[in-house]
């Protein structure tokens, strides 16, 4: 799984100021180039979680044995991250936003069995 993750969403109301992750199956170039909606879910703290979509993908993206990129179908349905994964990626996001003085976070990030890579990270900017 990978996505991108907002330490501090652009949403008001219920959601204003949690952390916003979009989760897809398999590498998330699609969520990250603005091609692919997400799975939507907020981390609110003291493990108030909202996913607000679960995913409907039939479709995934993945490396190729041979390099490149492949499109694989894959059996849509259910909520894609953890509880324990969401809080686990929401403190991630904001211990790295502590590293950047306090600024919101645009985080890239990928999940390989139970471990968290973080991708990259940049200033957010609500454009």
């Amino acid at each position: 799984m990978a996505g991108v993750m907002f330490t501090k969403t652009g949403h008001s109301g219920a959601y204003s100021g949690c952390v916003e992750i979009g989760t897809k199956k398999g590498l998330g170039i699609r969520v990250v180039e603005g091609h692919a909606e997400p799975e939507l879910t907020f981390y609110c703290g003291e493990g108030r979680i909202s996913s607000v979509n679960p995913s409907k993908d039939d479709k995934m993206l993945h490396f190729g044995e041979n390099g490149g990129v492949i499109e694989t179908g894959t059996a849509p349905g259910g909520f894609l991250l953890s509880k324990d994964m969401i809080r686990r990626l929401a403190e991630a996001g904001l211990e790295i936003e502590k590293k950047f003085n306090g600024i919101p976070q645009d985080i890239e990030w990928l999940v390989i069995g139970n471990t968290i890579y973080i991708v990259q990270a940049r200033p957010y900017t609500q454009d």
